[in-house]
């Protein structure tokens, strides 16, 4: 999956303090298909799903809770949480 052109500002952080200027926008995750050529493809892709769903909710930054795709017979899946950051 290409990275949606909005997602480009987005970064990954590491988790904020809470007393600290993010505000969290709530969690968002994003799945894959079946067929990847490698494990860092599928990891690539799993990322811009990411980035491109935390800046559909407006946030500019997301910390990666978790990333799986090497399950077997299951389908990559990507979890994290949204932030707008100063």
């Amino acid at each position: 999956m290409p990275l949606a052109p909005e997602a480009a500002q987005v970064r990954q952080i590491q988790p904020p303090d809470a007393s600290g200027p993010c505000k969290f926008l709530g969690a968002i995750e994003g799945s894959g298909g079946m067929f990847y050529s490698s494990r860092p493809e599928a990891e690539r892709d799993m990322r811009a799903k990411i980035r491109s769903e935390a800046a559909r909710r407006a946030a500019n930054a997301y910390v990666l809770t978790a990333l799986v795709v090497d399950r077997d017979l299951s389908l990559p899946f990507a979890q994290g949480d949204a932030y707008k950051c100063p």
